[in-house]
C-alpha cells in the first residue's frame, strides 16, 4: 500500500518502518517504567483498541505527514496488548506446561497469519485494487475517502482490518468469559 500510494518510494517506507520500531521502543520503555495495570485483560483490550485507532488513521492517509505519527501510535501499542496477553497466559498455566502451551499458541497464530496474508494478497490484487479504478460501487462510496489512484483498494482493506482490530477491543469489554478471567486473578 505505501509503494503504491508513494510511487514506489523506498525512502517512505523505511521512514514508516523507523517510527514503527521507534513506537514500539517508547512503548516497551513507558511499560517498563510504568508495569502496566492490575487488570491485564483491560490493557490487552485497549491495545487492540487504541492500535485499532491508530491503524484506521493510517490506513486514511495519503502521505507522510499522516503515516508517520499515525504508525508511531499504533506500534505503542503493541507492547501493552503483547504483554498483557502473555502476563494473562503465564498466570493461567501451570510452569511445567508453559512452553508446551506457548508454542502451540506460537503455531496457532502463524498458521492463520499466513493465511490471512495470502488472502488479503489476493484480495488487494483481485477485488479492492480493481474496485477502486474503475465504476461500482465500492468506487462510488469510497473513492471520495481513498481516491481512486493506485494503493486506495489497498488501503480501503487495510482500514477494514483495522475496523476488526478495533471492534474486537469494544467486543472484548462484552464477553463476560474475559470478565471472568480478570475477576479470578484479582
Amino acid at each position: 500500500m505505501i509503494l503504491a500510494r508513494s510511487g514506489s518510494n523506498s525512502q517512505v517506507l523505511g521512514a514508516i518502518f523507523s517510527a514503527a520500531g521507534i513506537g514500539g521502543v517508547i512503548g516497551a520503555v513507558i511499560l517498563s517504567t510504568w508495569g502496566g495495570t492490575k487488570r491485564r485483560v483491560n490493557d490487552m483490550l485497549v491495545g487492540f483498541m487504541g492500535a485499532g485507532i491508530a491503524k484506521i488513521i493510517f490506513g486514511l492517509g495519503q502521505n507522510l505527514t499522516v503515516w508517520i505519527p499515525a504508525q508511531l501510535c499504533s506500534s505503542l501499542n503493541y507492547p501493552l496488548l503483547g504483554s498483557s496477553e502473555t502476563a494473562l497466559w503465564m498466570e493461567a498455566i501451570p510452569p511445567e506446561l508453559q512452553g508446551r502451551v506457548f508454542a502451540a499458541v506460537s503455531l496457532m497464530l502463524k498458521i492463520p497469519g499466513a493465511i490471512a496474508t495470502l488472502i488479503a494478497g489476493l484480495l488487494s490484487d483481485r477485488l479492492f485494487e480493481p474496485a477502486m479504478q474503475s465504476s461500482n460501487i465500492l468506487n462510488f462510496l469510497f473513492a471520495p475517502i481513498f481516491g481512486t489512484n493506485p494503493g486506495s483498494g489497498m488501503a480501503l482493506l487495510y482500514v477494514i482490518s483495522a475496523l476488526a482490530m478495533f471492534l474486537i477491543g469494544i467486543v472484548g469489554y462484552k464477553l463476560p468469559q474475559l470478565s471472568q478471567i480478570e475477576k479470578s486473578e484479582i
